[in-house]
């Protein structure tokens, strides 16, 4: 996954984080990313999926498959807009995003995003 966020970055060819794709717009692109990669590991790469949930555990796994099905459904499905809306406001409680507290920040909330987005294909 390492790798998936690295070329999701080097694409806009940041020189800092003040030039990363982090703006609401952006994130909408980055969720669309994260979807199809996720996709990509569940089509092609079964058994690295399997590890990933094996080394979660069944209880955790589960914790992920509500919580994904919770966003999902309170965006009414999985269109863009609606889901990355969705995404952002899961984000902003669950980290407490009011505004920016330190520098890289925003990217945080960029690989919080997309991951999460790439979790929907893995377990829905």
């Amino acid at each position: 996954m390492l790798s998936f966020f690295a070329e999701l970055l080097a694409a806009s060819a940041p020189l800092s984080e003040n030039g990363c794709p982090v703006a609401d717009d952006d994130l909408e692109k980055l969720v669309r990313e994260g979807l199809a990669f996720g996709h990509q590991i569940k089509t092609a790469e079964p058994p690295r999926l399997a590890a990933i949930f094996a080394e979660l555990g069944e209880t955790e796994l589960q914790g992920v498959r509500e919580l994904v099905q919770s966003v999902v459904t309170h965006a009414g499905g999985t269109e863009l807009s609606s889901l990355t809306a969705t995404i952002l406001e899961w984000h902003g409680n669950t980290n407490e995003w009011h505004g920016l507290k330190y520098y890289g920040q925003r990217l945080d909330r960029v690989v919080y995003c997309a991951d999460f987005a790439i979790w929907i294909p893995w377990v829905l």
